[in-house]
């Protein structure tokens, strides 16, 4: 684990002709819900995603990027149904959702 908290390694796969692939993986924690609050996981994994890309094409860093997304996706699941647990951006925290 690193100063910002989380823990990153590298990957290498070489494949014939020379191909290689370099990737990172950060792991972080996942927002947590009190027992009894999930309803529904239906769209959690969309939420999940649609968060990610939204913090990214925001330029935010790994660690809060992951931070959003699981808020996001946790807060999805306290609602019956694909769509009625999403938030919008305006209903974030800034410690979440800075700027």
């Amino acid at each position: 684990e690193d100063s910002r908290g989380y823990t990153s390694s590298r990957a290498w796969a070489a494949a014939e002709g020379g191909l290689a692939l370099d990737a990172v993986v950060h792991f972080c924690s996942a927002a947590g819900l009190d027992d009894g609050a999930v309803v529904d996981t239906t769209g959690a994994g969309d939420a999940f995603i649609g968060s990610l890309l939204c913090a990214l094409v925001r330029g935010l860093p790994p660690r809060e990027t992951l931070r959003l997304a699981s808020c996001v996706a946790a807060a999805k699941c306290t609602r019956l149904g694909a769509r009625p647990g999403l938030l919008y951006a305006d209903d974030l925290p800034r410690s979440v959702l800075p700027g």
